[in-house]
């Protein structure tokens, strides 16, 4: 019989008793999720399997400019609107237990979490799902089709390395038909 890893809102700071990632600094950060989580500046997910905390991740709502995250965003700027921002998910972390690493569990979450962003941004303004990956992990990540931000990763060089995965689910050509149709409007 197949296990069933259950996701919910973390809701009891004592189940992360005990729970590492083998990564010191992430687990300090995994120490004050609760707190956040209250606060209402990130909301922390727990995944459970067997009434233990397998994995956690945090996630906010961010705004980026187009020049922040990649030039091809900017390429679509033909309003000359620099204060455009985009709606972003930040993933925050997302951290497997040590003991419970290298089993898909990480790959999971990521695809449930795509999934979930993909369809909220049909409804809601959701353009990029940003994430700081640990630098061992940005390969990994590339997988899923995440990219380098390109000023934040020469800015943040260490640690981590920040990167956006692209939402978008409009068909190309017709934005750039319609870009087009507006700067002929223009001329």
């Amino acid at each position: 019989m197949k296990e069933t890893v259950k996701v919910e809102l973390l809701k009891d700071p004592e189940c992360l008793m005990g729970f590492s990632c083998g990564e010191p600094s992430i687990d300090e950060l995994i120490k004050k999720a609760y707190y956040e989580t209250l606060l209402e500046k990130g909301y922390t997910y727990v995944a459970i399997l067997n009434d233990r905390v397998i994995a956690v991740y945090q996630i906010a709502f961010i705004t980026l400019s187009a020049e922040e995250i990649s030039e091809d965003t900017n390429d679509h700027n033909w309003s000359g609107n620099s204060e455009l921002r985009y709606g972003c998910l930040l993933i925050h972390y997302l951290a497997v237990e040590k003991t419970c690493q290298h089993r898909k569990i990480g790959s999971t979450i990521l695809n449930g979490i795509l999934k979930e962003i993909s369809l909220l941004g049909r409804k809601w303004p959701v353009r990029f799902i940003i994430i700081d990956a640990v630098n061992d992990l940005v390969s990994w990540y590339k997988s899923f089709g995440f990219e380098p931000i390109r000023q934040m990763a020469v800015e943040n060089a260490g640690f981590t390395t920040r990167m956006y995965y692209d939402c978008y689910h409009h068909d190309r050509a017709e934005l750039e038909r319609y870009e087009e149709a507006c700067i002929n409007d223009l001329i």
